[in-house]
């Protein structure tokens, strides 16, 4: 049996080397390497939208790499990139790109049709980042940026390392949200990029129900939200009085949910934990005398997030009336999927409860 199966082997390697023959092979200096897509469009009436597919490709010189943008512009995504071939001198390399980045405009239209050709072409870079911008993409990929070949991969640093602050989650890529597109009781959100006098700035998050942008939000909605929808990122949380009387508390969080259905009606109790150090203290320097005034500062920022919790979901149920928690989710999983349940408006209608746990392991040096 054992040499069947290594004939068997020999044989299939002897086929793939003597027909296959030698892989072709390609100098890097001939192939255009994409480092970023900037997708826009052009209105040209109520039915009539051109497409314009932006590349930012890697130029590669004796002594560093910078960047060149091209783009095409068409009725549809794939005449666009066939357009924008007749302007490039080598062959287009898909697959290798960072970042995708889509203006607010083409994002409130709806991104299907862009999700839809990546994944029906396997060479597609599914991990790619995805984010909004406001304004054209394709002047955020022609931004230049001192030490970097291309604004997409600083774009790319800025996204991959914003989880470390702001309670960012890792789940912003192309195949992040393919998954949750028409998965049920699922939402997504992806950061919101703007170009300021100072340079590119995540400003908040792009919130979408399914494949359309219905709004934006800023950083202190977007801390909340993160905290809430994923629970396991870092950021720091300020407590303050006033302006000159505040607290900054650095922390990782964790989220549990629970889900009950009373009546025909959905009750979630979010159980947020949080634990981290105090990183600057101008609310009450005698908090770590002993564990009383500890305990009083715990429980002030748990008061804090819990009010700015409310204040969100409140946001969210009234004004968006939108589950980006993905707590239907949550009940789909309890209570039964395929029902024809309106998620959104479940969520929108239940009662979401919010408890707050923060504990502080340490203080900052000098607070002794």
């Amino acid at each position: 049996m054992n040499k069947i199966i290594i004939f068997c082997s020999i044989l299939m390697f002897i086929l793939f080397t003597t027909i296959g023959g030698e892989p072709q092979r390609e100098a890097a200096e001939d192939l255009s390497i994409p480092a970023g897509v900037g997708i826009d469009i052009e209105k040209k009436g109520s039915d009539n939208i051109s497409y314009k597919i932006s590349i930012s490709s890697y130029v590669f010189e004796e002594e560093k790499i910078m960047s060149r943008v091209t783009t095409g512009s068409k009725e549809s995504i794939g005449q666009s990139r066939q357009n924008r071939q007749l302007e490039i001198d080598k062959k287009f390399l898909i697959g290798l790109e960072k970042t995708d980045i889509i203006s607010e405009e083409y994002a409130k239209e709806g991104i299907r049709n862009l999700l839809d050709i990546l994944f029906n072409n396997p060479n597609a870079n599914d991990t790619a980042l995805v984010a909004v911008c406001r304004g054209d993409a394709k002047t955020i990929l022609e931004y230049p940026i001192d030490g970097y070949p291309s604004s997409a991969d600083y774009i790319e640093g800025m996204i991959k390392n914003s989880k470390a602050f702001n309670f960012f989650t890792n789940n912003y890529k192309i195949i992040d949200i393919f998954v949750r597109l028409d998965s049920e009781g699922r939402n997504f959100t992806v950061p919101y990029l703007v170009l300021t006098n100072e340079g590119l700035k995540i400003e908040g998050l792009a919130l979408f129900k399914s494949d359309k942008m219905i709004g934006k939000i800023g950083i202190d909605d977007t801390k909340i939200l993160n905290m809430l929808s994923d629970g396991s990122g870092k950021g720091v949380i300020t407590v303050k009085k006033n302006s000159k009387e505040y607290a900054d508390y650095y922390a990782e969080c964790k989220r549990k949910v629970k889900c009950e259905r009373q009546n025909g009606k959905y009750n979630f109790n979010i159980s947020l934990k949080l634990k981290g150090e105090i990183i600057a203290n101008e609310l009450n320097r005698k908090a770590f005398e002993n564990e009383e005034a500890k305990s009083k500062l715990e429980k002030e920022i748990e008061r804090q997030i819990e009010e700015r919790c409310n204040k969100f979901l409140k946001l969210m149920q009234e004004e968006y009336k939108i589950d980006f928690l993905e707590l239907g989710r949550i009940a789909a999983a309890k209570y039964g999927r395929d029902t024809g349940t309106d998620w959104n408006e479940e969520v929108a209608n239940s009662n979401i409860k919010v408890d707050v746990n923060a504990k502080i392991e340490r203080q900052g040096r000098g607070d002794y």
